[in-house]
């Protein structure tokens, strides 16, 4: 009977995947307060129809308003790596099998935290606005 040698399996698996978990974008950003909001014209009804209600109101001093919208995201970044190895051989009636696995994973997070305040006199229109972010 002939011999019959079966060599030559060889398997590299490689795979990077991301997740990503974020919430909602929001409707408070630099840009949408540009172009709606304009100082000393822009009311708080126009401002609760464009953004909807503040997540924090106080009073200033004046008499008027600080409002606060706040928008805290999170990305969470998973990456994965695999790799293995194998070889078959064979005979007559004899078989065999070599393999060689591995796994390595990971993640990391980023938060990102934007706020957008609008100051409003005591006739409830806008004096001024900004925004401040932090990262980390």
């Amino acid at each position: 009977m002939k011999k019959a040698l079966l060599a030559g399996l060889i398997l590299v698996f490689v795979g990077l995947g991301c997740a990503t978990k974020m919430m909602q974008p929001s409707a408070v950003t630099p840009g949408m307060a540009k172009k709606k909001i304009i100082k000393g014209q822009t009311t708080q009804a126009e401002v609760v129809q464009i953004f909807g209600a503040p997540n924090l109101v106080t009073k200033m001093q004046n008499g008027g308003e600080l409002w606060v919208y706040s928008n805290y995201a999170s990305v969470r970044k998973a990456i994965g790596l695999g790799l293995g190895t194998g070889i078959l051989g064979g005979g007559d009636s004899v078989g065999g099998g070599v393999g060689i696995g591995g796994s390595f994973g990971s993640s990391v997070e980023q938060s990102r935290n934007i706020n957008f305040l609008i100051k409003f006199d005591k006739n409830e229109v806008v004096i001024d606005y900004y925004f401040s972010q932090l990262q980390y």
